[in-house]
């Protein structure tokens, strides 16, 4: 058995619901809908590059998200066959 099916992060209520729904699992969409999103990002400044600006990140998470571009690079190839198959590209 494979896996075909990985929700994202960016919409992980609706793929959460799908996911659900393709399971064939008992729950109340309403109520999943209803529990509000914690440790978002959506508060963090875009750069102009794409990616969260690198000052905003510091402000709200200090060192604990210190993504260097050669991390960033190192994650990428350890899980690009990944990263390609569910469509995610390297500034996602």
């Amino acid at each position: 058995m494979g896996v075909d099916f990985i929700g994202k992060q960016e919409n992980l209520c609706d793929d959460l619901v799908l996911a659900l729904t393709a399971a064939r699992e008992f729950f109340d969409e309403k109520d999943i809908r209803l529990i509000p999103p914690i440790n978002q990002a959506a508060d963090l400044i875009i750069s102009s590059s794409g990616g969260f600006d690198s000052n905003s990140v510091e402000k709200k998470y200090g060192d604990r998200a210190a993504w260097t571009p050669a991390l960033r690079q190192l994650v990428y190839d350890s899980e690009k066959e990944i990263f390609e198959k569910y469509d995610y590209t390297q500034g996602s």
